[in-house]
């Protein structure tokens, strides 16, 4: 007969199992996930949340950047006043123009 083995023998799935052999089922029957060579680009979930928030407040700050180029003030000339543009003009005097229009 069959010699006793201190636990039960069975097959599933096409694999004989017994107490000490069990992860075979899965290694022999289920193939493996198809991106199981696939490393995740963070081992963590901190990792993850932290990477998040800096690229949220990096995002941000070049927003910031936009927005403040856009609504920069521009400095514009003065306008033109008596101090700064004085009137040049070829009469002097009410007299003069009495005078040119005289001679006329």
């Amino acid at each position: 007969g069959d010699a006793y083995r201190g636990c039960e023998v069975r097959q599933r799935r096409g694999v004989i199992t017994m107490a000490d052999n069990t992860q075979d089922i899965s290694a022999l029957s289920y193939p493996p996930h198809h991106n199981a060579h696939v490393q995740p680009p963070h081992n963590t979930r901190t990792a993850l949340a932290l990477s998040r928030s800096s690229e949220a407040k990096a995002q941000g700050a070049f927003f910031a950047q936009k927005c403040a180029a856009a609504s920069a003030t521009v400095d514009e000339p003065a306008p033109k006043n008596h101090r700064t543009h004085p009137r040049s003009c070829p009469i002097d005097n009410i007299r003069q123009r009495a005078e040119a229009d005289h001679e006329l």
